[in-house]
């Protein structure tokens, strides 16, 4: 792959993280609690999501 497409790659995954973890933070204590999901694992889960799919 090309440093083009790689860093296009880059900023995709770096997008999809971000929308990610806004999704899950806008969500309530109460629908976190329902999906279980902790507020604090938040981050780690939208990583894993983006980067180890």
């Amino acid at each position: 792959m090309d440093m083009i497409e790689r860093i296009k790659t880059a900023r995709k995954r770096a997008a999809d993280y971000q929308r990610t973890y806004r999704e899950l933070q806008s969500l309530t204590n109460r629908e976190l609690d329902d999906i279980g999901i902790r507020r604090c694992d938040i981050a780690d889960i939208a990583h894993k999501h983006v980067y180890c799919s």
